[in-house]
């Protein structure tokens, strides 16, 4: 417990003060967000190169939240693409698609999602390139896999932001509190970050001319 502190010149009647006693503390984090991460096992080069062929294929890509010469392409989903164009990641399309369900059954969670639920689409960034707060309306869960990643980036660049978006952020005891209202995450190959779509997100620039990629999908 913190001492009381007796502050006699602001409340002259501070020397009046009698500690209660505690009989027990209970603390409860409520609201708590889930945040999964998945490492995964495949040949990962073959992604890497699906990606790559499509930025080659149609180099003006689109404009959304990539910025700083960033690439981004097209929005994929598996209920109308064809099995040609890009298998291997269609295949970790349905692996996401379990790895969700699995999510939400660990969080109790009623909802369950199927090959129709699922959308995707590829950011390539390098030199200044990034990707500016957004979040991800009209899906319940989303997810960035990361196929491809900078070696020797400086602590801050390329950097995986969580933020709240709730009034906490104004709220001057708690916004403070390191890690309480802004996350960073430093993010690696081969791995699948999911969370609920409510869940706000950038990433930092990064300096190198190497390419940084990551897929992002909306589920459900």
């Amino acid at each position: 417990m913190t001492e009381h502190r007796f502050r006699p010149e602001i409340s002259p009647n501070d020397d009046d003060f009698e500690e209660i006693t505690i009989s027990n503390i209970t603390q409860k984090d409520l609201f708590v967000t889930p945040f999964f991460d998945f490492e995964l096992d495949f040949d990962n080069n073959e992604v890497v190169e699906e990606c790559l062929n499509l930025k080659e294929k149609y180099p003006n890509g689109v404009k959304k939240s990539n910025w700083g010469g960033g690439w981004q392409s097209q929005v994929y989903e598996l209920h109308n693409i064809r099995r040609t164009t890009i298998p291997v990641i269609q295949n970790l399309a349905r692996n996401v698609i379990d790895l969700t369900n699995h999510m939400l059954e660990q969080c109790n969670a009623q909802q369950r999602v199927s090959d129709n639920d699922i959308g995707w689409w590829i950011n390539i960034n390098k030199g200044m390139g990034y990707n500016v707060h957004h979040t991800h309306p009209g899906c319940s869960v989303i997810g960035i896999y990361y196929p491809k990643i900078p070696k020797n980036m400086q602590e801050t660049e390329g950097m995986f932001s969580l933020i709240r978006t709730d009034a906490m952020n104004h709220n001057s005891a708690f916004a403070d509190i390191p890690d309480n209202c802004e996350y960073f995450i430093r993010p690696e190959e081969k791995h699948l970050y999911l969370m609920p779509s409510t869940v706000a997100h950038y990433v930092t620039p990064h300096f190198s001319d190497e390419e940084r990629i990551s897929i992002a999908f909306n589920i459900g």
